[in-house]
């Protein structure tokens, strides 16, 4: 008997030590056109600057969309041919940017 009750405090904490680990979140979406003919650019490369295993890739229409922890990020958006450009994005938490 006392030993479930042990288990049981033990979980609980548990629970609530993982409840308490997790991120604030929100999503970023837009999309990615050509600066000059203004078409979308098809399989564009989104990520964050500091953490590249975080990032996406844009649809046919251009559009992306990428859940970021709450916070200011900087982003970078490559292409293949064309410059990469870096941008600075507010995210905040339980929104659509």
């Amino acid at each position: 008997m006392r030993f479930n009750i042990l288990l049981a405090c033990f979980v609980t904490n548990m629970l609530f030590a993982a409840s308490s680990l997790a991120q604030a979140t929100g999503v970023l979406k837009g999309r990615v056109t050509n600066a000059r003919s203004k078409e979308p650019l098809i399989g564009a490369v989104i990520k964050q600057l500091n953490k590249q295993a975080i990032g996406t890739v844009t649809d046919a229409d251009g559009m992306y969309s990428l859940t970021l922890d709450a916070g200011n990020h900087k982003l970078i958006c490559e292409y293949i041919g064309l410059s990469a450009d870096t941008f600075d994005v507010a995210v905040t938490e339980g929104t659509t940017t």
